[in-house]
């Protein structure tokens, strides 16, 4: 889960994750998307990078001998062979964190990583090429726009107004309060018909 909530990768490219695509000395993945088989290069958080320097330095080592495992980064320990699905963990970390019953899926850790970035300003074309997206429009339905963003862009439109309106009173004329501006004064345009 760190590693899917820390790069946006999705399942398929997570668990068919080998040891050659990531490299430790640069804080890096470089993959080639299962899906879209395009290549992207991801920058390791701390937290990505410590997961799975452990798993390097622990489960890597232990399966370096068996030919199927040696070169993935997630093998299953009974099997020694690369996972190829986690339902069974991930319904158990959802149980865990009692979050059992709201219907989320693994692909959500990956809505979660686009989410997050967005929330923290990371411009949408370094968000679409860390998801691998081809368009900017399906990177934009993988992020979740909730109430408090609404609030944060309609602050963000009133001190917008705000500020052209008192920048053109006190350029030209002293008309109304600036607590009750006409809606034409706002027009880059000029006065226009009210609908």
């Amino acid at each position: 889960m760190i590693t899917a909530i820390g790069t946006g990768l999705r399942k398929s490219d997570i668990l068919g994750l080998k040891w050659e695509n990531v490299d430790f000395d640069e804080n890096l993945i470089m993959i080639i998307m299962k899906k879209t088989e395009e290549p992207v290069i991801i920058a390791m958080t701390p937290e990505v990078r410590q997961t799975l320097w452990a798993i390097h330095e622990t489960e890597g080592k232990k399966y370096q001998q068996v030919e199927t495992a040696k070169n993935y980064v997630f093998v299953n320990p009974k099997t020694e062979k690369p996972l190829t699905d986690i339902k069974t963990a991930f319904r158990a970390a959802l149980r865990r964190a009692g979050l059992k019953d709201r219907g989320y899926r693994f692909h959500d850790l990956r809505r979660t990583c686009a989410s997050i970035m967005r929330k923290k300003d990371v411009p949408l074309l370094v968000i679409q090429k860390q998801l691998g997206h081809k368009s900017q429009k399906t990177t934009e339905r993988y992020l979740n726009t909730d109430i408090e963003d609404m609030r944060k862009a309609a602050s963000t439109l009133s001190q917008a107004w705000f500020d052209n309106l008192k920048t053109r009173q006190n350029g030209t004329q002293e008309t109304q309060a600036l607590d009750s501006p006409p809606a034409t004064a706002l027009l880059s345009g000029g006065p226009v018909a009210e609908a």
